[in-house]
């Protein structure tokens, strides 16, 4: 397993949950929703029927997996997007 804050470099202003957690519920993050490229991929193991598998950023996902992660990437994605058109 892959621990992602260990050194801390940065911190996140505001997370926005999709939905209420339940009590004791691990947070899950997409890295493809906020990195445009990332500087080290990885594999995913959560195991999940929906993951990608290969965590690579946002530049890099399959032209399938796009319309599902437009509608909730960062701004900073959005501008990126916009002057790849």
């Amino acid at each position: 397993m892959r621990l992602h804050a260990i050194p801390l470099r940065c911190v996140l202003p505001v997370l926005v949950p999709c939905r209420t957690p339940f009590a004791g519920e691990e947070i899950s993050f997409d890295y493809e929703l906020n990195e445009w490229a990332m500087a080290a991929p990885f594999s995913c193991q959560c195991g999940a029927a929906s993951c990608r598998s290969a965590i690579r950023g946002f530049s890099l996902a399959k032209p399938e997996d796009r319309p599902h992660l437009e509608s909730r990437c960062t701004p900073l994605i959005k501008l990126q997007m916009k002057a790849e058109r």
